[in-house]
């Protein structure tokens, strides 16, 4: 638990990270944007009601900001918590000023931001995957979403998800290749299970 919410992994023996890595279910003992984003929901879940009021509208992105970035804090401001910090944050300022949210936009400033005050990090090995990840969803999940049509709902979200970790792991493979030399080659079905289980324990964590 303390892995998965606050990327408390040294506890974790060689061999458990071996099975993790060989199932390509890393990702879920390392803080990243995934935790990010379900700070962000429950936080808009239980201050959503503000929007109703006049100055609630101001109000709500300095909860959503401050709740991100005391998290972002609390795991010692990992790299992938503040990139998801800052991307999340320029969407939540443009939403407040009603301007026009576009995610390349974001994303790319997101990045100009760090590189400011860190050049070198362009070269990280997290830095370029955590990029390349996002870019692969934002452009490729939901056409490879639309190859396939189930009326049911489970089955549509079950391939909603699976459409995800395809777009990822497609935006990801150049870097992969490039620097490991091979891919998990239980990725897809692993993170099929392994995503929605590890949603669920962090919302629990956070209640």
């Amino acid at each position: 638990s303390a892995a998965l919410l606050l990327g408390e992994d040294q506890y974790l023996d060689d061999r458990l990270r071996d099975i993790y890595a060989t199932a390509g279910a890393m990702h879920i003992l390392c803080v990243s944007g995934l935790h990010v984003g379900v700070i962000f929901l429950v936080m808009s879940f239980m201050f959503g009601f503000l929007k109703q009021f006049g100055p609630g509208r101001f109000i709500l992105p300095v909860i959503l900001i401050g709740s991100i970035w005391a998290y972002a804090l609390i795991t010692g401001l990992a790299p992938p918590v503040k990139r998801a910090s800052i991307m999340i944050s320029f969407i939540i300022i443009g939403d407040t000023l009603k301007r026009h949210k576009n995610v390349y936009n974001t994303l790319a400033a997101s990045a100009f931001l760090m590189l400011l005050f860190d050049p070198f990090v362009i070269f990280g090995t997290g830095f370029q995957l955590s990029y390349t990840a996002v870019i692969g969803i934002i452009s490729l999940q939901k056409p490879i979403y639309n190859l396939l049509y189930f009326k049911r709902k489970i089955p549509d979200k079950l391939w909603a998800i699976t459409s995800v970790s395809i777009a990822a792991q497609l935006g990801t493979l150049p870097v992969v290749i490039y620097y490991f030399h091979q891919l998990p080659a239980y990725a897809l079905l692993t993170n099929l299970i392994v995503i929605p289980l590890s949603s669920l324990i962090i919302y629990s964590g956070i209640a």
